[in-house]
């Protein structure tokens, strides 16, 4: 049997693309990610930020409403567009990919949903989750782990015909959307 011992994994132009720590722990300085909070604003137009309007070739349903977020945290190669909404896929694999939206006041049912495949429902996506018709609405969160190709897109969206936030409204803290290339 044998060992490699090294601490770090570099591409043959210099740049570090693994680093394994003094406990073993493998880091990955580069792996597409992103995370966006916060209410900013909302469109029911696909074609935001000079995008197609489609998204991985389906139309989206006119009651759809993309938001824009007001803080982008984390961006890890810049591969998601807030203009649009979108994250496109650098590379092929798997990712994990989430969005939710906390509590708020409401007087119809709530309905979160996210594009991220080419079989996608027009109107609900790839998974959809809505709350009960009443006063409050609680926590809609969704998760999925999406086998992707180079180009895919991922989009979260809120239904526009049932309750939904006001642009620019809210706390960061109740509304999230983000992706990360597990491998």
């Amino acid at each position: 049997m044998s060992n490699l011992l090294v601490q770090n994994i570099k591409h043959t132009n210099g740049t570090t693309a693994q680093t394994i720590d003094s406990s073993g722990r493998v880091l990955h300085s580069v792996k597409p990610s992103f995370m966006a909070t916060g209410y900013q604003s909302e469109t029911s137009d696909f074609t935001q930020g000079s995008e197609s309007a489609t998204v991985n070739g389906i139309t989206p349903s006119g009651n759809n409403l993309i938001y824009n977020y007001r803080t982008v945290y984390q961006n890890n190669g810049n591969h998601f567009n807030n203009s649009s909404g979108r994250f496109t896929c650098p590379v092929a694999g798997l990712y994990l990919v989430t969005s939710h939206m906390g509590y708020k006041d409401g007087t119809n049912y709530t309905g979160l949903g996210m594009y991220a495949t080419t079989g996608d429902s027009a109107t609900i996506g790839h998974i959809f989750a809505w709350s009960q018709n009443s006063p409050n609405h609680d926590c809609l969160s969704l998760t999925a782990h999406v086998v992707a190709s180079v180009g895919q897109q991922f989009c979260m969206f809120l239904r526009g015909d049932y309750s939904h936030p006001s642009a620019g409204s809210g706390d960061g803290s109740y509304f999230s959307f983000g992706a990360s290339f597990i491998g």
